[in-house]
């Protein structure tokens, strides 16, 4: 743990680490989840505010890792329960909605 970072940053960084850096922006990180074949959801996480949103979209389903930036794009933030049923693991993030 970095001594500079409060005990919320901590467990936010710990909690991110070895997810994949975004796509979109290098300063967040995303933890993506099929659905279904072609439906999947994406967590964007931005670690040093210690919160996160989820999306929802159709892609085509052939490489989920590389539809990402997709569904970031183009997928609707889906409501704050939905999002923690889908990411359990981010249960101690803020959820942001916009």
């Amino acid at each position: 743990m970095d001594i500079n970072m409060t005990p919320e940053q901590a467990a936010c960084a710990e909690m991110v680490a070895g997810l994949e850096v975004s796509p979109t922006n290098p300063n967040k990180r995303v933890a993506h989840r099929a659905l279904a074949h072609d439906v999947m959801a994406v967590a964007h996480i931005w670690p040093a505010a210690g919160d996160f949103r989820v999306y929802i979209g159709t892609v085509p389903g052939r490489s989920h890792p590389m539809e990402v930036a997709e569904v970031l794009d183009h997928g609707t933030q889906v409501q704050e329960d939905i999002a923690r049923a889908i990411f359990p693991r981010l249960d101690a993030l803020t959820y942001w909605r916009f």
